[in-house]
């Protein structure tokens, strides 16, 4: 047997929720909806350590991130992969929310 002591360290980073019924949020969705056959808003993300702090920062400021990944991208393992089609897609969701 090997003693140890464990402490816990509590949460490291605070949880983050954006509201996407703000206007560009919405305005993004709009655009995404010209570049994709169905749309989703798939809540995840939330505990990326900086979007809290960001907000704190910048209260007036609205915040919302967008993934790009289909079912087989594997985010974040080590065969991580990302479909073009589905790249291309998004970025053309982009170009359609920026000239907007």
């Amino acid at each position: 047997d090997l003693p140890f002591t464990f402490k816990e360290a509590g949460l490291s980073a605070k949880a983050w929720k954006t509201d996407a019924t703000k206007v560009y949020a919405t305005k993004y969705l709009k655009a995404i909806e010209s570049s994709y056959p169905r749309t989703a808003v798939i809540p995840t993300g939330g505990t990326i350590p900086f979007l809290q702090d960001f907000e704190t920062i910048f209260p007036n400021m609205e915040t919302f991130i967008v993934g790009v990944e289909d079912p087989d991208s594997a985010a974040h393992s080590h065969n991580e992969s990302q479909s073009i089609l589905v790249f291309r897609r998004s970025i053309n969701s982009l170009i359609s929310f920026l000239s907007k």
